[in-house]
């Protein structure tokens, strides 16, 4: 598959799969070098929240793949698509978290610039993506990669945009893991706590935020029982790219399926938010408890219904070549 994409590809095409795979294969020879190999001694953790955000890439690249002859496009296409559209999704959700909690992440700390601080940017392995990030990134990107190729756009976001969905449902579930965009206190059956403080190591992010904000001591074994927020946002996900995959088949134009994926997004996004408790109004004058991710929701939801009446006035069906693209 990966041969014969290359074949009809720009060296532009090839000569990114070559920096993706040789990034990969010094990746590999820098852990081999960085960490002894004797069992059981300086052992390369594996996190459970890189794990299912991988779960969920491969997933989601799968699920669409199975569905690309349905437009008459190449596998090698969405491979490249798949490669390129995860790193700069990555990128874009670590620097929409960044920017969301800059002040845990600024260098300049009382009036001094500390260079230190830098480096826990990338810190991806420890929480800290924001689904919107690389929601707003790799849409645009597929878009212009479309037009580049000369591929049906808009028919295939629609058969690839619900992906980003399941993709998210995964890793949401690594977020749970980790203990990032925990929810409120409550004393429901179904609620959760997450560990404390041990070994001189910070405690989960519930923990250190409720002991912040004096609900618990510093010395309790765990948090208060919260909403398993990332928990109903998983459920969310998989009951929307559940819809969506089912619809896609009876679509009635180009352009539906990606539009009700903005809106769906944005709208179930926005209730969770009223259960989350890990995110500061930012414009507290304004709405005292509405979210940053709210107020995101808000225009994705109404672009979403802008593109669904446009192109519903357009009222085109991609009939896919007898040849492959």
């Amino acid at each position: 598959m990966l041969m014969s994409g290359a074949a009809g590809a720009s060296l532009f095409d090839k000569n990114l799969r070559g920096a993706i795979l040789g990034g990969a294969i010094g990746a590999v020879i820098g852990g081999a070098i960085a960490f002894k190999t004797e069992f059981g001694q300086n052992m390369v953790p594996v996190q459970g929240y890189g794990v299912l955000i991988l779960i969920g890439f491969i997933t989601a690249v799968v699920l669409t793949e199975l569905r690309m002859p349905l437009i008459g496009v190449k596998y090698f296409h969405l491979l490249d698509l798949a490669l390129t559209g995860c790193l700069l999704g990555i990128l874009g959700a670590r620097i929409f978290y960044v920017l969301m909690n800059w002040n845990d992440f600024t260098p300049w700390t009382n009036g001094v610039f500390d260079a230190s601080r830098l480096p826990r940017m990338l810190y991806i392995w420890e929480g800290g993506l924001v689904f919107y990030g690389a929601f707003l990134v790799a849409i645009p990107w597929t878009y212009l990669y479309c037009r580049r190729h000369k591929l049906p756009a808009i028919p295939l976001l629609d058969l690839a945009a619900p992906s980003l969905i399941i993709g998210q449902a995964f890793g949401r579930i690594g977020c749970f893991m980790t203990g990032c965009c925990f929810g409120r206190v409550c004393t429901l059956p179904w609620a959760v706590t997450f560990p404390g403080r041990a070994d001189n190591l910070p405690g989960s992010p519930p923990f250190e935020a409720q002991v912040a904000l004096g609900q618990i001591s510093a010395q309790a074994a765990r948090s208060a029982p919260v909403h398993p927020t990332q928990l109903y946002s998983s459920l969310a996900a998989f009951l929307t790219y559940a819809f969506l995959y089912t619809y896609w088949p009876r679509r009635k134009y180009d352009g539906q399926v990606f539009a009700l994926t903005l809106i769906m997004a944005g709208t179930t996004r926005f209730f969770e938010e009223m259960l989350r408790n890990d995110d500061a109004p930012p414009f507290p004058q304004i709405a005292e408890s509405v979210t940053i991710a709210q107020w995101l929701a808000i225009p994705i939801v109404l672009i979403g219904f802008a593109f669904l009446f446009y192109f519903r006035k357009k009222n085109t069906i991609f009939v896919p070549p007898t040849m492959p693209i």
